[in-house]
């Protein structure tokens, strides 16, 4: 019995991904193929009116945000910290020595660039947006993790 229902939620989450991608404009999916040939991996996810699509290139993960006619909002690559510009570093290393790097990201949008890091301290996670030149763009609050997650 407790197979049948595993088996049954795995075949409810399989056609929600495939009903989430019917979902998307042929425009916006056609602009997505035609910028992102080599796109592996894809996961389709209706965000506020718009259209964001996860994804991996080789090694790199992506996800890029579509408007309804296809037109890219905005592009988010995952990096290395090692890829942050210098200015970033310095000021991570000097303002949050004692928190551990979990992720960065950098972000295109309105053609500029932004790059964003989670860091975590004592079970708390926080994320700092920053622009290019490295100054502090938003500081969102921190969060406690839950233990059950």
């Amino acid at each position: 019995m407790r197979y049948i229902f595993m088996l049954m939620i795995l075949c409810f989450l399989l056609l929600a991904c495939q009903q989430a991608a019917q979902d998307i404009p042929d425009i916006v999916k056609n602009s997505f193929k035609d910028l992102y040939q080599d796109a592996e991996d894809v996961e389709w996810e209706k965000e506020n009116g718009n259209f964001e699509v996860e994804f991996e290139i080789g090694e790199e993960e992506m996800s890029v945000l579509f408007d309804e006619k296809g037109n890219v909002i905005e592009i988010e690559l995952d990096i290395k910290v090692e890829a942050l510009p210098d200015t970033i570093r310095l000021l991570l290393a000097k303002d949050f020595g004692d928190h551990e790097i979990l992720e960065a990201v950098k972000i295109v949008k309105d053609s500029l660039i932004y790059y964003e890091v989670e860091l975590e301290k004592d079970e708390a996670e926080k994320e700092i947006t920053f622009a290019e030149n490295g100054s502090i763009f938003h500081l969102e609050a921190a969060e406690e993790k839950n233990e059950d997650e």
